[in-house]
């Protein structure tokens, strides 16, 4: 591969004027590439309902499952709205969710280590998408989670939208437990609360507890948000979110039965949740 020269990013960093080399060469003194985790929530909700609806419980056989998620749900709400509402959920401190996003994240982790990047670094993990989980979701498929196609994948080590129904403090405990160690490149969680939850000093002086306590337990980071103002809380009949009329957007079909999400950044379940 012929790596073009890049004289004036190579002046700005760090290894390559005192090496004399420029920065494709890996002259840096931190020479690395940092890749991005997206959706780790959703591989751990989807494991979680496999192992105990499948394989434990046998509710469901995988034969059964793969058919139903390859029609996308469709004739079979009920079984999505039991995987959405009784499956346990990475973001309600459930051991067995919580075991799976502590598995998903280390052998992603693990994984990405192994390889280098052109220039004869490394690669390090990150877990933050941005905005890539909405792109990448609507080129997912249905998932064992109960997520129809196309529907936004989970943002970082943040739960999906479907978990939350614990509150904050169940949040805060299953997010703390993936070890944020193995993410050098940087972690993003955010965290959508009410003000109101908290005014005054007293809420002020709870709200602390709250965070300290997280970071004590493991915790590494938190981006805090407010509920959008330009979002009406309503459902449609799968349970999901759609926007009001000040913000719909045109459908964009992953496949025959797709149907609109709303952007995760637009999306407001309850005063707390994870997303």
């Amino acid at each position: 591969m012929i790596l073009k020269p890049t004289p004036f990013l190579s002046l700005c960093v760090d290894g390559c004027f005192e090496k004399g080399e420029d920065i494709t060469k890996g002259s840096a003194t931190y020479n690395f590439t940092g890749v991005q985790g997206v959706g780790m929530a959703d591989v751990a909700d989807s494991l979680t309902a496999l192992d105990l609806f499948v394989f434990k419980e046998k509710k469901y056989t995988m034969k059964q499952l793969l058919s139903v998620l390859n029609q996308n749900f469709e004739g079979s709400e009920d079984i999505r709205q039991f995987l959405v509402n009784k499956s346990p959920k990475y973001g309600d401190d459930h051991e067995i969710a919580d075991k799976y996003a502590k598995l998903v994240s280390k052998i992603y982790s693990e994984e990405v280590e192994k390889h280098q990047n052109i220039r004869g670094g490394s690669f390090i993990p990150g877990m933050y998408s941005v905005t890539a989980h909405i792109p990448f979701g609507y080129l997912t498929g249905s998932l064992p989670s109960g997520r129809i196609a196309g529907s936004s994948l989970s943002n970082g080590a943040s739960p999906t939208i479907y978990s939350g129904k614990k509150g904050m403090t169940a949040i805060l405990n299953s997010v703390s437990k993936i070890d944020f160690s193995l993410y050098p490149n940087g972690v993003n969680f955010i965290l959508t609360i009410d003000p109101e939850l908290f005014a005054g000093e007293k809420g002020s002086d709870l709200f602390s507890s709250l965070m300290k306590v997280y970071i004590q337990n493991g915790g590494m980071q938190v981006n805090l948000r407010k509920p959008g103002r330009h979002i009406t809380k309503h459902f449609d009949r799968r349970g999901d979110i759609k926007a009001d009329r000040l913000n719909q957007k045109p459908a964009r079909r992953v496949q025959k039965r797709q149907r609109t999400s709303v952007p995760e950044d637009q999306q407001e379940l309850s005063p707390v949740s994870g997303r």
